[in-house]
């Protein structure tokens, strides 16, 4: 393989090709290894093995370093490779059981077992290196997972290797075991760090050519370490690209391809205009031979990479030299083997792939027949490079007139948000082709452009120009039924939407036609959440996703992960929703969907608000920053109550009150609308705001008593509705109004979520600290278990709440914090002598205490004071 020259620091100048110490990198590491697991993912040549080098000279942790070679390429290689590696630092004992379970072990999971004594026994940091030359072996990666989970002593482990695709590092990352893997993105090189190594290279160059240097190589140190080597020759940097590109192929041309045997070559060539090498494909095509020749090739170069099983790709820069050596062969060559990857591809079901061979070869018949035939297809599938590509590229002639690829277009300017010209070519492609079914496709296309910007009218108006019942195709007759479904359940007429949903559902029913049964279950979903049935939501939503994720349609994950994640979070369900947010950030990177990626930092902007954790707050507004044409009404929409309760932590109750005031109306669900109001009501309660308080305390009593008994009075929003109402009245002086509501919620609390249950104990401890002014010492516990709860933002907007004096009538102020709790003891069916137990002191003093309550109430006996305590909510 290619040993990337990388100069250095140092001072030494006489040895310039010494390792940079690259901090940096360093401190990348650095950071990544508080986790348990630090993993480093790249293909060779990107230092990988220097950068975890260098952070165990500087940090010097204790530990031990195994690179796994082939011998350890199965799973008994590689434990025999770990017990060497653990040898000098384990007593033997450990040593030896792991060895003896070498003989008797019969799954990965035996050999964790037997290994964890010694992994306890060491206690530091595991280093494994070039983890790769074991990818082919699932029994390497199950057993690495098992030892690796079952958080053996205080073990860490360092993981470099070419790819990180047989090990678990979705879950590791939603568990919080590990970091974002360090990768080819962090390891290439900076700006500053390229200069540096011109200078200590001894090449004289100015810093406009080096960062030349440096795109020209894309930032590779390998590669970039030829360029100086070219650049110590000349100062022409036109040259320096020619001679470091010559450089390159000369050495892989040498010293790898001329090594083959020309069988070996000619599979090379002729796979490098494939995406990946996938055996399978191959193999079905007549090349039986497939799977030995990439496995000799393998262990003859260093430039291929196992995606998965059966699946393998060529390096950038390997991939470009034999694009390089079969262009030496002549343009016909070239163009006869692109088409005949494309027709394999094609024949394979690999469209997109097999579009971008046929635009790359120029026949753009085949070009045009792919894009009318699969085009919408491959926008679900977030193909819109090759997409994009083909329809710039195709000459004017093979396009005008077209009208399907000017509503393709059309499709792809409203993805990409320029709503303007899509809404334009949307009508042009329906002058173009007035045919009926046509016009209702393009009006559905285009009715979902104007759903993704939330004008609702427009999606309704647009798709009232199709004729649903002169439809004969009930594929697209479902499609848009379902899509007026969505559109209508957004406008909150909800019997109309059931019943065309309902149809949908029916007709999909009756068809094999998976991606239009996975977009019909997330219309039901929307129609769902919409009513707030949001079970029922979930469901369609999870079967919508399954379906998409087994067909690769990214778009449509994309729009089930948000119907999901809002869910988790209306339902407080907050692990659920990590869970979804790191499955919905990767299909919105497959879709290329930037507003999805937006989508998906707004959500963890109000999930990192509703727990109050400051530092992702900070981390998940700059994501969102960098989304700048990310709809701007709907994010200030979507921010709002966020926003507020942020303000509340200072005591700008004002601010919050501004941030919310007149939103109510505007919210799609029942659920939604009565938690906005509450919300609305308390902050202009707090901020002394008290005529609109009282009007927003009339419209929320009118709005929940019709649904009172009801489903929809006990999700979980109505719920937080009904305790914000509560907390309000407290602040507006209605202590009694306050407490009812209150009863009411304590009637259900096992029905309740634990967030939920944990809400309503402070609403309590608050309504007896307001109604007592001495309290009974237990709201700050209290506060800290909804903070545990994963409700930091609702506790710190209480701490911070103007809450009254004594709001209540009697005596009960002048009770003692020790009264208050012997007054809830007797009312919990205590006698003096076991409160008296309870509390360390004598029956005797129990007695004087209740004596005392009963004189300061003015009751005539305990069962007196018990019912006044009692009636006042006090117990």
């Amino acid at each position: 393989m290619i040993r990337g020259l990388v100069p250095v620091t140092g001072g030494d100048a006489a040895n310039p090709f010494e390792p940079l110490v690259r901090e940096r990198l360093v401190e990348r590491v650095r950071h990544a290894a508080k986790l348990r697991v630090t993993l480093v993912v790249a293909p060779a040549g990107f230092g990988k093995s220097l950068a975890i080098r260098q952070f165990l000279d500087r940090e010097r942790p204790e530990h031990v370093r195994f690179t796994v070679r082939r011998e350890h390429a199965d799973v008994n290689g590689f434990v025999r490779g770990l017990a060497e590696a653990l040898e000098p630092f384990v007593l033997p004992k450990h040593v030896a059981g792991l060895q003896r379970a070498l003989k008797g072990a019969t799954s990965p999971h035996e050999l964790s077992v037997a290994a964890e004594p010694a992994l306890k026994a060491f206690g530091g940091t595991i280093v494994i290196d070039d983890l790769h030359v074991a990818a082919g072996s699932r029994d390497v990666s199950a057993l690495l997972s098992d030892l690796i989970e079952r958080r053996s002593g205080g073990t860490g482990w360092i993981v470099a290797t070419r790819d990180g695709l047989s090990l678990p590092v979705a879950s590791w990352l939603a568990y919080g075991l590990c970091d974002m893997p360090i990768d080819e993105v962090d390891l290439r090189l900076t700006p500053d760090e390229a200069k540096a190594l011109t200078q200590l290279a001894d090449v004289s160059l100015r810093d406009a050519d080096v960062e030349e240097l440096l795109r020209m190589t894309d930032a590779w140190p390998t590669a970039f370490s030829f360029a100086l080597r070219a650049a110590g020759r000349t100062p022409d940097i036109q040259r320096v690209a020619l001679g470091t590109r010559e450089m390159v192929y000369g050495y892989l041309g040498e010293q790898v391809f001329a090594t083959l045997p020309e069988g070996d070559q000619e599979f090379l060539l002729q796979t490098a205009l494939l995406p990946n090498v996938d055996l399978e494909l191959l193999a079905a095509s007549g090349r039986d031979d497939a799977a030995d020749t990439m496995a000799r090739l393998r262990r003859s170069t260093a430039f291929i990479t196992a995606e998965s099983d059966g699946i393998f790709r060529y390096s950038e820069l390997f991939k470009d030299f034999l694009d390089h050596e079969l262009s030496r062969r002549g343009r016909a060559a070239r163009r006869r083997l692109l088409l005949s990857a494309a027709d394999l591809l094609e024949a394979a079901g690999r469209t997109a792939e097999a579009l971008a061979l046929y635009a790359n070869a120029e026949d753009w018949p085949r070009a045009v027949a792919l894009l009318t035939s699969h085009g919408l297809v491959l926008f679900e599938r977030g193909d819109l490079e090759v997409l994009e590509k083909t329809l710039a590229a195709l000459p004017r002639a093979s396009r005008e007139g077209r009208a399907p690829l000017v509503a393709l277009q059309a499709t792809l300017y409203s993805f990409r948000a320029r709503y303007e010209e899509a809404d334009a070519l949307f009508a042009a492609a329906q002058r173009l082709e007035p045919e009926t079914e046509f016009v209702a496709l393009v009006a559905q296309r285009h009715a979902l452009s104007y759903l993704r910007r939330l004008e609702i009218g427009n999606a309704i108006a647009v798709l009232d120009v199709a004729d649903i019942g002169a439809i004969r195709d009930e594929a697209l007759r479902a499609r848009l039924e379902g899509t007026r479904a969505a559109a209508v359940s957004f406008a909150a007429d909800h019997s109309e939407a059931a019943r065309l949903i309902q149809r949908a559902l029916a007709t999909v029913a009756r068809l094999d036609d998976e991606d239009l049964r996975a977009q019909t279950f997330f219309f039901a979903a929307v129609v769902a959440f919409h009513d707030a049935r949001y079970d029922e939501a979930r469901h369609f939503a999870t079967a919508s996703l399954a379906i998409a994720h087994q067909y690769g349609l990214h778009a449509l994950a994309c729009r089930n992960g948000t119907v999901l994640c809002l869910i988790a979070l209306l339902n407080y369900d907050y692990a659920e929703c990590v869970e979804i947010l790191a499955q919905l950030r990767r299909d919105a990177e497959r879709a290329g969907d930037r507003d999805m990626q937006a989508q998906a930092a707004l959500h963890s902007y109000t999930l990192s608000t509703a727990r109050a954790d400051d530092d992702r707050i900070i981390e998940s507004a700059e994501e969102l920053d960098r989304f700048p044409d990310f709809a701007p009404l709907r994010r200030l929409e979507a921010q709002a109550p966020s926003h507020a309760l942020q303000a509340t932590w200072a005591g700008d109750f004002m601010a919050a009150y501004r941030a919310l005031r007149g939103s109510a109306e505007a919210q799609v669900t029942f659920p939604l609308k009565a938690q906005r109001l509450a919300a609305t009501l308390l902050y202009a309660a707090a901020c002394g705001e008290r005529l609109e308080a009282e009007q927003l305390f009339k419209q929320f009593v009118e709005l929940l008593q019709p649904m009172a008994g009801k489903a929809e009075y006990e999700v979980p929003q109505v719920v937080t509705a009904r305790i914000l109402f509560a907390l309000a009245c407290l602040l507006l002086g209605r202590a009694s109004t306050a407490n009812n509501w209150l009863r009411d919620l304590e009637g259900n609390v096992p029905l309740y979520p634990s967030t939920l249950r944990a809400f309503i104990k402070v609403l309590r401890s608050v309504y007896v600290q307001v109604e007592t002014d001495a309290g009974d010492g237990e709201l700050d516990a209290d506060l800290a278990e909804l903070e545990r709860a994963n409700m930091g933002g609702y506790a710190r907007m209480i701490v911070a709440l103007p809450l009254p004096g004594r709001v209540g009538k009697g005596h009960f102020t002048t009770l003692t914090r020790m009264e208050l709790r012997v007054l809830k003891a007797l009312a919990d069916g205590e006698t003096s002598r076991t409160i008296g137990e309870q509390f360390g002191r004598s029956s005797m003093t129990i007695d004087a205490h209740v004596k005392s309550i009963i004189r300061k109430l003015g009751c005539r006996g305990r069962r007196e004071a018990i019912a006044q305590a009692r009636s006042h909510g006090l117990v």
